[in-house]
């Protein structure tokens, strides 16, 4: 799996992006943290999976653009902590 190529597709309309190798379906992405997860998963090692994430790897393929730190799903679980930091 480390030489596959990576695609993470563009956002869809749920704020998820589907992620392949080699036009395999690896799992949607709703953040850089399941990015390097789906990554880990598939047999890349958890620091490179992260250092390609973070940087400017040749090894992922970002269509629709870069980045996908947020979304809609993390910003729903961001504003329930906060409401149940205040209850």
């Amino acid at each position: 799996m480390a030489s596959a190529r990576i695609v993470v597709h563009r956002p869809r309309g749920t704020g998820g992006r589907r992620v392949s190798a080699d036009a395999r379906l690896l799992g949607p992405a709703f953040n850089d943290r399941d990015l390097v997860e789906i990554l880990r998963r598939a047999g890349i090692d958890e620091t490179t999976a992260e250092d390609w994430v973070a940087g400017d790897s040749s090894r992922i393929e970002w269509r629709g653009g870069r980045p996908i730190s947020t979304s809609r799903r993390n910003a729903g679980h961001e504003c329930a902590r906060r409401a149940l930091a205040t209850a």
